[in-house]
């Protein structure tokens, strides 16, 4: 199954979703009957969401050499491979967005590429 398909069949899931609440409103069907028929369409559709952010991940970070890329290991690789001995502004303004400070000394840190970071997790866990 591609993903256009998958994209077609969760669309599909979805509507079924919608379906079921206006059957269930019009007394077509009743609550137990909704409520089954809802978790079943529900998980089934949620399975296919996830596959197919799995497929978009992949075809994302795929390269022109087929291989799998990913922004955040391109701009990362430099720097992890280089013996650095300390972290430049250079690699500061091109790896972070931002670093914010709370009262407690809690830092969040804000990544530059934390959707390719997310990606590239995706594509770890699927193998």
């Amino acid at each position: 199954m591609d993903t256009a398909a998958l994209r077609e069949v969760h669309s599909k899931l979805e509507r079924q979703v919608k379906d079921l609440y206006t059957s269930f409103g019009l007394g077509d069907i009743s609550k137990a009957e909704y409520l089954a028929a809802k978790a079943a369409a529900t998980q089934n559709r949620d399975a296919a969401a996830e596959q197919l952010a799995g497929w978009e991940a992949k075809l994302e970070n795929t390269g022109e050499d087929g291989e799998l890329q990913n922004q955040f290991v391109v701009r990362f690789r430099p720097y992890v491979e280089a013996d650095m001995k300390e972290i430049t502004q250079e690699i500061l303004s091109d790896l972070l967005s931002g670093i914010r400070v709370y009262p407690g000394g809690r830092l969040e840190i804000i990544w530059n590429y934390r959707d390719e970071y997310k990606k590239m997790m995706l594509d770890l866990e699927r193998g």
